[in-house]
């Protein structure tokens, strides 16, 4: 396997052919998905109907993804929200290959590196088959999904640019602000941002 930043474009200006990725928009039902994670257990997304579910599109090696971690902000939000019953799936998505593909026993070990406090094993997308339903292009990308399987937020993390853990730490927070509203029965005021980060190297044919 090459260098993990072999795995990525890691130009933020990265643009996938628009033809080749649907577009998951908010107010519409959640695309479905079936993914394995890397302790080999299935995940689609009739699993969580009646749950909140973040979506967190992850890659080791991108500067942004790697400041969320460092700076302790992702696994804080993680550990927060599964305890509030939220179910957050970390997803790994590349084009099928071995120069491609984590195998589970690395995404494990990428697990501890990163204290990752996701609510299973990061899920597995080896065929980009999930990354095209959704319209992924980068990572950290972030989508969360109420329990009727409606789609209520897609985008950045935060309104920071990723660029330090300094910067996230002072930035505002979309995953909460999408989760406290919503869990409270109120209406989310910012359901779509322009996510940041590493452009992915996927399957998009």
């Amino acid at each position: 396997m090459k260098p993990f930043l072999g795995h990525l474009l890691c130009l933020s200006s990265l643009l996938m052919p628009a033809a080749a990725l649907a577009t998951a928009t908010p107010g519409d039902p959640a695309p479905a998905f079936r993914a394995n994670d890397a302790a080999g257990q299935p995940h689609t997304l009739t699993d969580y109907i009646g749950d909140w579910v973040v979506l967190e599109w992850f890659h080791p090696g991108c500067e942004a993804v790697e400041n969320h971690y460092d700076s302790g902000n992702l696994p804080r939000l993680q550990e927060h929200y599964r305890e509030q019953g939220v179910k957050w799936l970390t997803i790994i998505s590349s084009a099928p290959g071995p120069d491609n593909v984590i195998e589970a026993e690395e995404a494990l070990a990428l697990e501890e590196s990163h204290d990752l406090r996701a609510s299973a094993p990061v899920l597995l997308d080896d065929t980009s088959v999930v990354a095209r339903a959704y319209g992924v292009s980068k990572a950290p990308q972030i989508y969360i999904i109420d329990p009727r399987g409606t789609l209520v937020y897609s985008g950045a993390p935060d309104d920071s640019d990723g660029s330090s853990p300094d910067a996230i730490e002072s930035a505002t927070s979309y995953i909460e602000a999408t989760l406290e509203a919503g869990m409270a029965g109120k209406e989310v005021n910012i359901s779509r941002t322009e996510a940041y980060g590493c452009g992915l190297d996927l399957d998009i044919q």
